[in-house]
């Protein structure tokens, strides 16, 4: 990470800030090879390989105003040169309060029970038939769209955190998720909801739900969450679907410059009038993540997949298999 000092006046209404001040900035770039066989036929110069990039530059800082206020602000530019998240947060006493366009308060919060945060492949890449599954049970967090939040200090242990998502002028798909979360002796356990209406305002809103637990001891961690989502009839009809997701995995980082880890993942429509219903969709992820030197990592995963269609004959059923090695280096 490289500090570079601007000699810059900023003056904010609560308290008053005026400095000059550093400008954080830092990054990361990796270089990946990637092997996703599912059994599609290699006809017309396809194949299963690809090697792939990826690189992010993010610049922030922060003053502290007379009142005791830190207010903060990021930009990331990803490789591309387009801006991949922006906002501002307001930090004190009171806990944290949040502005922009980029990840929300909420889906930070829940990392802790979900392994698949820690992982490079998607289960359901490449699979034709399973658009509409859930592939984890993380709710919804959509990075570019507008979001305010605020996330409470943490008090005997508990948490609490509220977001929410503006869908624009033209959609009434305004998101509004909360997660309640409470740590103790290594032990953390978390609750979270989300609601999100129709963007046209037929009344098909969609809503997630999510509980689970994490634990670590020294080198050793493990998680465990299942979470649910449901999306309403249009006008007051039945629902079309309902979905019910299970997620677990473990980490051991005590060998030298080695991190072990495992996950899986289940996801199955539960709902008997969806066009989906009995459709699973469930793999499993093992890797390891290699520190070569210091902000130098190799990254190697095994994912496995399966999509099974509950139709009659099962017409849709897939699988897949993923091969991932990555060289990063942060800066």
């Amino acid at each position: 990470m490289r500090k570079v000092l601007l000699t810059s006046i900023a003056f904010v209404a609560v308290g008053g800030v005026s400095a000059a001040s550093a400008i954080d900035i830092s990054g990361s770039y990796e270089f990946n090879y990637i092997n996703a066989d599912n059994g599609t036929a290699k006809t017309g110069g396809n194949n299963n390989s690809s090697m792939a990039s990826d690189g992010i530059v993010s610049f922030s800082g922060s003053q502290t105003s007379d009142a005791g206020l830190t207010f903060g602000g990021k930009m990331t530019l990803n490789h591309s040169g387009s801006i991949e998240d922006q906002g501002l947060t307001i930090e004190g006493d009171f806990g944290m309060i949040m502005a922009g366009q980029t990840d929300g308060v909420v889906d930070g919060m829940d990392n802790f029970m979900i392994q698949s945060v820690d992982y490079e492949t998607g289960f359901a890449t490449g699979f034709s038939a399973a658009n509409a599954m859930r592939t984890g049970t993380a709710m919804s967090d959509n990075a570019t769209q507008g979001k305010v939040g605020y996330r409470s200090p943490n008090i005997s242990g508990f948490q609490i955190g509220v977001s929410i998502e503006d869908a624009g002028t033209s959609s009434k798909a305004d998101v509004m998720s909360t997660m309640i979360t409470y740590e103790m002796e290594g032990f953390k356990f978390g609750y979270g909801s989300l609601d999100a209406p129709s963007a046209t305002d037929t009344g098909a809103d969609t809503t997630q739900s999510i509980y689970g637990i994490g634990y670590t001891a020294g080198d050793f961690n493990v998680r465990w969450s299942a979470g649910q989502q449901k999306i309403s009839g249009a006008g007051g009809g039945a629902d079309t679907s309902k979905q019910s997701s299970t997620e677990y995995g473990a980490q051991y980082s005590g060998l030298e410059n080695l991190t072990l880890y495992y996950s899986a993942a289940k996801t199955e429509e539960k709902l008997g009038n969806s066009a989906y219903t009995g459709d699973t969709l469930e793999g499993s992820a093992i890797g390891a993540w290699y520190t070569v030197a210091p902000g130098v990592t190799l990254t190697v995963e095994q994912t496995s997949a399966e999509y099974r269609d509950g139709t009659a004959g099962g017409s849709q059923n897939d699988k897949m298999d993923t091969t991932f090695v990555g060289l990063g280096v942060t800066f």
